[in-house]
């Protein structure tokens, strides 16, 4: 048994919308693989005023619960993202990749994980035709068969265990494309693909596959593995050839995550996104596609893939079919026409959008203008408030500076009366001298008149004693 059905499933899921910047079409197609495990978001604004459009895949592998999650709250993230919030944009999607990735190791993601595997799980029934499916053509399993395969599927699936983490052992390649400024922002963190093609039908820009092919991807991973001595050993004496996985960056995977010597960002699996940002005004159509779309059976090289892509969906455009018709189209073109081929075997899932150059450079002219008006505002109160601050600083200079005087006056009369205070006390204490020496010379002259006297009565007495 193989992981492809014995017939391939084309049951699409066409979408086609429209708004005042841009038109475009969605589809995708379950294929050959046994399950649909893309998931896809479109978010395109109707009110005008607002230039706010996003669009993303979800490209799931080992099951379909995490990119159903990252489906289901992606936007939320993004909108509650600070720097989103403020028009930084470009920081606000590599910021809300990593919060996002991060919040699986949480209680609530968890459980919710789990309850969409609830959710996903196949009927009895279905699980039969899964299994008979995955049989050689012709074949056929009896009851006994089944029943044991199901039983071996039940015990072994991680899924059941008690406190499983999903997103530890499955996960998603995620790219996320938007549209609401004056630059186009491309998030991609896996092997998804997006190509940015001009007024001319060119290529000018498309997003780079993480894979092991990559050299810089290689040695990230080469070292993110060297920390850990179990995963060295896993790789034994001819150094593994076969990878892990076909995608080096993604979403969930947490048993690639768990290195506590390096961040998060370098992890083996990294969910860092390589962001492109391209100006709108160059950009006429993009053409965003999972990993299935971009492996089939026409593709020489990369660049060869690329360009014959872009040449069919631009000759598609020139008439006036559906976008999702024309996707349909391509994977009806792509799809392998048996399981045994190499390419056109996976999941495909596309966004075709095309750009209203008109309304796009009118909103970016007015916003231009709006930015230019309110930076000369702000420039305008910068000059006023600076104005305003030397104007207070020149008032409290003067005040200081007449403080500074009137003190210099006060201790100047201080001085002066200080000096007349001593000037009286010096004069007073003069004439108190001079008091003194008078009453001195008061005492003096009637000590002299007093001795004088008795030397008078004295002689007077000497003379009377004589005369006797």
């Amino acid at each position: 048994m193989g992981e492809e059905l014995d017939v391939p499933i084309k049951e699409y899921s066409p979408k086609d919308d429209q708004n005042t910047y841009l038109k475009y079409g969605l589809n995708k197609v379950q294929g050959w693989k046994k399950a649909m495990e893309d998931y896809t978001i479109d978010f395109a604004e109707t009110n005008p005023e607002k230039f706010v459009n996003v669009f993303g895949i979800f490209d799931g592998h080992g099951g379909r619960e995490v990119p159903k999650y990252l489906s289901a709250h992606f936007l939320e993230f993004l909108q509650k993202n600070t720097n989103f919030q403020n028009g930084k944009f470009k920081e606000a999607l590599n910021e809300t990749f990593f919060e996002l990735d991060k919040s699986f190791t949480t209680k609530e993601a968890k459980e919710e994980l789990k309850k969409y595997s609830e959710e996903l799980k196949p009927s009895k029934e279905q699980e039969i035709k899964e299994i008979n499916n995955l049989c050689g053509q012709g074949e056929k399993l009896n009851d006994e068969e089944l029943e044991q395969i199901m039983a071996f599927n039940e015990v072994f699936d991680p899924r059941n265990i008690e406190d499983a983490n999903i997103a530890d052992f499955s996960g998603a390649t995620g790219i996320i494309l938007f549209i609401g400024d004056k630059n186009i922002y491309i998030a991609n963190a896996g092997n998804s693909r997006c190509l940015v093609i001009n007024q001319k039908g060119e290529v000018i820009k498309q997003t780079k596959d993480h894979t092991m092919k990559d050299e810089e991807e290689k040695k990230r991973v080469d070292l993110a593995r060297s920390f850990n001595e179990e995963e060295e050993k896993k790789k034994g004496e001819e150094q593994q050839k076969v990878e892990y996985l076909d995608s080096t960056r993604g979403f969930g995977d947490w048993e690639f995550k768990g290195n506590e010597w390096i961040e998060q960002k370098d992890q083996e699996v990294s969910v860092e996104p390589e962001i492109l940002e391209v100006p709108a005004k160059d950009v006429k159509y993009l053409i965003m596609g999972s990993h299935g779309m971009f492996e089939n059976d026409i593709n020489d090289n990369e660049n060869d893939t690329n360009k014959k892509i872009s040449e069919f969906f631009c000759e598609k455009l020139k008439g006036d079919q559906p976008y999702s018709k024309i996707i349909e189209e391509f994977f009806e073109k792509i799809i392998s026409k048996d399981k045994n081929g190499n390419k056109g075997l996976d999941n495909m899932s596309c966004v075709l959008i095309n750009l209203n150059e008109d309304t796009i450079g009118k909103y970016i002219e007015k916003k231009e203008k709006e930015l230019e008006e309110k930076k000369k505002k702000e420039e305008e109160e910068k000059k006023r408030k600076k104005e305003e601050e030397q104007r207070k600083k020149e008032e409290m200079r003067k005040k200081a500076e007449e403080e500074r005087k009137k003190k210099e006056e006060e201790k100047k009369k201080a001085e002066e009366q200080a000096k007349e205070a001593e000037n009286k006390d010096a004069a007073k204490e003069g004439d108190e001298n001079k008091n003194e020496i008078k009453e001195e010379a008061k005492d003096e002259n009637k000590n002299v008149i007093n001795e004088e006297k008795k030397a008078d009565a004295k002689e007077a007495d000497d003379k009377g004693e004589k005369k006797e």
